[in-house]
């Protein structure tokens, strides 16, 4: 096969795997499939449950002096969590 074939080949296929990425259907396949080995990857003994931090201004202006600017460091969220 020369090589034009194959790049036409290749161009088609690229072309068809774009087209079916772009489907709802493919779409859904894949956030079932990542859905699915996310929980199969979980610790067992992995938390369910979820902490929401709401941080004004006023307090990252006075976290700033200690830990810099946006992001705070994980060691900070750590500490937050345990509170």
């Amino acid at each position: 096969m020369k090589v034009a074939a194959r790049l036409g080949w290749a161009a088609a296929g690229i072309a068809v795997a774009w087209v079916l990425a772009s489907t709802t259907l493919f779409q859904r396949a894949e956030r079932l499939w990542l859905d699915t080995a996310l929980r199969m990857s979980a610790p067992a003994g992995a938390s369910t449950s979820a902490l929401v931090v709401d941080i004004d201004d006023a307090s990252l202006a006075a976290l700033l002096p200690r830990h810099g600017p946006w992001p705070l460091p994980r060691e900070l969220h750590a500490e937050v969590a345990r509170r």
